[in-house]
């Protein structure tokens, strides 16, 4: 029996008729659900999320923007967005930046408060400040989250000042919401360059900090001093606090000790034993140095602190 011949490749100029017709297929709106002309570069929008999505069952479907950017910043409720086909559920105070060009929709929980800022594309290159420009230029390379926890007030009040100042026909109002806009956006880039700073560097000290915390597991309660644990990872004192600093917020010390704590915790309220016992267990020739360990630690003596957590599970 002859073999079926190969499918024949589709011509370069189909595919790319196809792949034409796959994007027209997404609509393109000035403001969504609205038709209209490339906005004037000076173009600065800023309305309440629900202006637009509440009557649409709190959901703005699948869209993009040529010349627009936008900046949806939720700041209570939660929102289920999706960003070239991208999609992740996200709890407010968070801002979501989106290019022009990116294909997005939305789907709010009932009653999300937050602003949605459209501006012309193309605003870092009219601010005279570099590094401002350079900030502002890097969200437009693709659609970003950044949570808002940190600066939370400070992002709603810009949006408070753009929105009252839009609704003024007063002199110099385009310059200043533009101004109040990229003063907005520093701000949003700022933190997201401070988060990826932060996020690299740990991925960075991670496996160390590891090590340290397995080295502290097997050893806690030998009392290893914290300059026996650096010499163990062939790290000096002083990297190792640092490192702990930077990955838990506390001291290598620190967090020896809080994992003594716990453990300390866990034998007073589960255990039979004795404090006297417990004591001794935890690598403590002398009781009261644990009591006094322990009350430093827990604000609580063992015992009391042992007399609380059993009732608690009663």
């Amino acid at each position: 029996m002859p073999a079926t011949p190969p499918r024949p490749k589709a011509p370069a100029q189909a595919i790319r008729r196809a792949g034409r017709a796959a994007a027209t297929a997404i609509p393109v709106f000035a403001l969504y659900g609205e038709d209209g002309a490339r906005p004037n570069v000076d173009f600065v929008h800023v309305e309440l999320i629900r202006s637009r999505s509440e009557a649409r069952s709190w959901e703005i479907g699948l869209h993009r923007h040529d010349a627009l950017f936008q900046t949806v910043c939720v700041l209570s409720g939660e929102v289920t967005a999706t960003l070239d086909g991208q999609r992740r559920t996200i709890a407010a105070p968070v801002a979501i930046t989106v290019p022009a060009g990116v294909v997005h929709a939305f789907q709010f929980a009932a009653g999300t408060h937050g602003y949605v800022l459209t501006l012309a594309a193309g605003l870092p290159q009219r601010l005279p400040d570099p590094r401002a420009r350079a900030l502002i230029t890097a969200l437009e390379d693709a659609a970003r989250v950044i949570e808002l926890a940190q600066d939370e007030k400070r992002v709603s009040s810009l949006l408070r000042h753009i929105e009252a100042e839009t609704r003024q026909n007063l002199p110099g109002q385009s310059v200043l919401c533009e101004w109040l806009a990229a003063s907005l956006l520093v701000v949003l880039a700022r933190r997201d360059a401070l988060t990826r700073r932060a996020e690299a560097n740990n991925s960075l000290r991670a496996p160390l900090f590891d090590a340290f915390r397995a080295l502290v597991e097997a050893h806690y309660r030998e009392h290893w001093p914290v300059k026996r644990y650096a010499e163990a990872l062939r790290v000096t004192e002083s990297r190792l606090d640092r490192l702990c600093r930077a990955v838990a917020n506390a001291s290598a010390f620190q967090v020896v000790r809080d994992r003594l704590l716990t453990e300390a915790r866990r034998l007073l309220v589960h255990a039979p034993a004795t404090v006297a016992t417990i004591a001794f267990d935890l690598g403590f020739e002398d009781q009261a140095y644990f009591c006094r360990f322990f009350r430093k630690g827990a604000g609580l003596t063992p015992s009391a602190y042992r007399r609380e957590g059993r009732a608690r599970l009663s």
